[in-house]
């Protein structure tokens, strides 16, 4: 669950389903998505073969050059996605916290879709995302067990409703 799902779920009301369509159809879509990655992830686990060789097998050796970049392109895209996405919830966090921040006078340029406010929360963000980046996954295993009480806690709220 990422703020993408909440996005989501979100625009799909907005263009018009009720709550629960929107839920059903962001869950309906996650099971596509898990099946489609299971189906990509069977070779590996099975055969024991990795990503590269899986390319040259089926792209040839110069071939597989092209998902490769492609799998680098859609990460820094998608890390983009993210970090803008991270840097406005940042943002209203900060906006909780001081609302003074909203009159802050604007340094960027005025065609541009941002504005000094959401600049911090994603130079913010982008700062703890690095953090987070250093520190090895075997050490962050507090914050995994962590992030599964508080999403097991809030995952019934919207039910509530």
């Amino acid at each position: 669950m990422t703020i993408s799902n909440w996005y989501a779920a979100s625009s799909a009301q907005e263009l018009g389903l009720s709550m629960w369509e929107s839920i059903v159809c962001s869950f309906a879509g996650q099971i596509l998505i898990a099946f489609v990655i299971v189906l990509n992830g069977r070779a590996g686990a099975k055969y024991h073969v990795g990503y590269p060789i899986l390319n040259r097998a089926a792209f040839g050796i110069f071939g597989a050059w092209w998902p490769t970049f492609n799998r680098a392109v859609m990460a820094i895209v998608w890390n983009g996605v993210n970090g803008v996405a991270g840097g406005q919830c940042i943002y209203v966090m900060l906006h909780a916290l001081t609302p003074k921040i909203a009159d802050l006078p604007n340094i960027m340029s005025a065609g541009s879709a941002i504005d000094t406010g959401n600049f911090i929360g994603c130079i913010i963000f982008w700062i703890v995302t690095a953090a987070f980046l250093i520190r090895p996954i075997p050490k962050m295993r507090v914050l995994v067990y962590a992030k599964l009480a508080v999403y097991v806690r809030l995952v019934p709220a919207p039910l509530t409703l």
